[in-house]
């Protein structure tokens, strides 16, 4: 196991003990690999050791976060799972290449996109649907070609379109929300759920997946994804979580498919999630290490997409100079200060904040700095423009035309309630 040397909310020391278990997620030595001097934890269900204050050990519930408020996708996190386990490596290596425009990812596109129309009417017609979804990614249907986009036309009309338009049927009466984005900090995970709707008091997650099903349940992958959206949204909905579901869109038969939740996947997605941080800090204060490592990677464990990946990454770094190679670690070190410093506000004991002031910094810091429009009132809504009015005239803001902002509700906290992402008009 593992022993940590910590500090409290409260300033005082105290000590972790961590004990291994035969599961993956608490397999605690693994944090030996991610943990650095000042990082914050956020320890969940930890008993405190008889006869010693500020003593800790493990059980069987312990759940622990690195570094909270480094918010990461729910959907970056589970790719990195594979039948054989996690491989955290993987939220680096997918980001490395850019890949050119593929079929299977824009026939995806368009399937969420007809299903997001169906639902608001489950009687549109198919090849009017179609043209908006074109007009949607017009240079990925041009990249692909004439041909490519009518063998799309093609698969979602014989193969997706009976699915989506049953299940867009099947919920007509419910109050459905499209593509709701919440966070959880507690966790350090953030995510945008394909479709969120209430039926009789429950609320019920689905994620759609166009690609090919397995024979029976779920590919891991979306597995995990779907754990951690219920980890997301556990605080906004605690008394009326219902089923989770995968549909299979090209599925034959079933293919609404129902997802157990257990805390022992919960911890394995988060002791995954906890990787992806170490690596992240890493490549912000050290990259040498994770490439050298990847250079002496054979791969062979590695799934055939991602070995081929990872061999074209290795092939490349292989094939340039010294030079060449210390001013892309450089430029990779600067690019991920960047990240970090953009989403926590620095590396250091001392730092400011980032994007964590949305839940850090209360309603009075946010107006000293100029950084929150507050008490508004609803004036108007229309299909994708909402306008305010204000609601007190001494009002001095940093807030100028066409600046991202965040809308929530001022009155709850933000992890429990749904996001909504815009721009100043």
């Amino acid at each position: 196991g593992i022993t940590i040397l910590a500090k409290n909310d409260e300033g005082y020391d105290c000590s972790i003990t961590l004990k291994n278990t035969d599961t993956a997620g608490k397999y605690w030595s693994q944090l030996n690999k991610v943990l650095w001097t000042y990082c914050t934890l956020h320890c969940f269900n930890l008993s405190q050791i008889a006869g010693k204050p500020y003593c800790f050990i493990s059980n069987p519930l312990t759940m622990i976060v690195v570094e909270p408020d480094f918010l990461i996708d729910a959907s970056s996190v589970a790719e990195c799972f594979t039948p054989q386990g996690y491989r955290p490596e993987y939220f680096i290596i997918s980001r490395l290449l850019r890949e050119a425009s593929a079929e299977k990812a824009t026939q995806g596109n368009i399937v969420n996109f007809m299903l997001d129309e169906l639902i608001s009417d489950p009687d549109q017609d198919y090849n009017a649907l179609f043209r908006q979804s074109m007009s949607r990614q017009p240079i990925s249907i041009v990249a692909l070609g004439k041909e490519a986009a009518l063998n799309i036309h093609h698969t979602i009309r014989d193969k997706h379109l009976t699915r989506i338009k049953e299940f867009a049927l099947s919920i007509k009466d419910n109050s459905v929300q499209l593509e709701p984005s919440f966070i959880n900090p507690d966790y350090g995970l953030q995510g945008r759920l394909d479709i969120l709707y209430n039926s009789k008091g429950k609320q019920h997650i689905v994620e759609l997946k166009s690609g090919n099903p397995p024979h029976t349940d779920v590919w891991i992958q979306h597995q995990m994804q779907v754990v951690a959206y219920n980890m997301i949204i556990r605080d906004c909905y605690p008394q009326t979580m219902g089923t989770s579901s995968i549909l299979y869109s090209s599925a034959e038969e079933n293919s609404l498919r129902h997802v157990v939740n257990t805390l022992q996947l919960e911890q394995n997605l988060l002791m995954c999630r906890n990787r992806i941080v170490g690596i992240m800090h890493g490549l912000a204060t050290d990259p040498y290490v994770f490439f050298n490592w990847l250079l002496q990677n054979t791969g062979g464990s590695d799934t055939g997409f991602m070995q081929t990946n990872i061999q074209t990454i290795t092939s490349t770094l292989r094939n340039i100079s010294d030079f060449e190679f210390e001013w892309f670690l450089g430029h990779l070190r600067l690019l991920v200060r960047e990240i970090w410093f953009e989403k926590t506000g620095g590396l250091g004991s001392d730092s400011i904040y980032g994007h964590n002031s949305l839940w850090q910094e209360s309603m009075v810091a946010k107006r000293r700095k100029y950084r929150l429009l507050g008490d508004l009132k609803v004036e108007s809504v229309t299909f994708n423009k909402v306008c305010f009015c204000f609601t007190t005239k001494e009002l001095i803001t940093d807030f100028r035309s066409d600046d991202i902002v965040i809308l929530y509700r001022q009155n709850i906290p933000v992890n429990r309630q749904e996001l909504l992402r815009g721009q100043i008009m």
